[in-house]
């Protein structure tokens, strides 16, 4: 294994470690994330809250607002200094799995 895929392996560990870390709500059924260059050119990490419907999250606003705070607030608290992209999807807006 190389340096840099050493080091990707861990990265990736700390990232799952701390959104393991997080207060998920009941309503959120899963979770997707991408790590990529933004358009000021630095890492920043997309993270798709997956949800069964957008209605759903209307009705629990306030637990929103928490959790998109304690994602904020976790990720660096577990050592991953990139900004986070906080995103919603729809469970059926998830890409069929292959037949």
């Amino acid at each position: 294994m190389t340096y840099a895929e050493d080091r990707r392996r861990t990265e990736i560990a700390r990232i799952e470690a701390a959104l393991d870390a997080v207060p998920w709500p009941p309503f959120v059924t899963g979770r997707e994330w991408k790590l990529d260059i933004d358009s000021t050119g630095e890492e920043a990490i997309w993270i798709w809250v997956v949800v069964p419907a957008y209605e759903v999250v209307e009705a629990n606003e306030a637990a929103w607002r928490a959790l998109r705070r304690a994602i904020r607030e976790t990720l660096p608290a577990n050592g991953v200094d990139v900004w986070p992209y906080i995103r919603l999807k729809a469970e059926n807006e998830q890409a069929a799995e292959p037949k």
